[in-house]
């Protein structure tokens, strides 16, 4: 789940940086749909999520953490549990150091 999660989200990113009359539609559509019901499950699950960096606890993370590059995404306000358990895990000194710059 979180490597399609993380793929989409890449393909998402991909497609907004082509010129605008290049850009499909349909792909920006899939990918922003898929997102949302990747982000309604992690919601619903975010109290079994724990701080232990796990492949999956990072991948989500990477995934999350893209927001710098895709501001359309606005994620936080509608998925409170999973941006706290994100800002927490986030603070790990391996996180911060791998962090995307905007």
């Amino acid at each position: 789940m979180t490597g399609g999660f993380i793929d989409g989200i890449a393909v998402w990113v991909r497609e907004l940086r082509r010129p605008h009359s290049e850009q499909s539609p349909g792909v920006i559509e899939f990918e922003s749909e898929r997102a949302l019901r990747i982000l309604d499950y992690f919601e619903k699950i975010s109290d079994k999520l724990d701080q232990t960096p796990k492949l999956a606890h990072i991948t989500l993370a990477s995934a999350l953490g893209l927001e710098i590059r895709l501001p359309d995404l606005q994620w936080r306000q509608k998925y409170p549990k999973l941006a706290n358990w994100y800002d927490e895990f986030s603070k790990l000194p391996s996180i911060q150091a791998t962090r995307p710059e905007s």
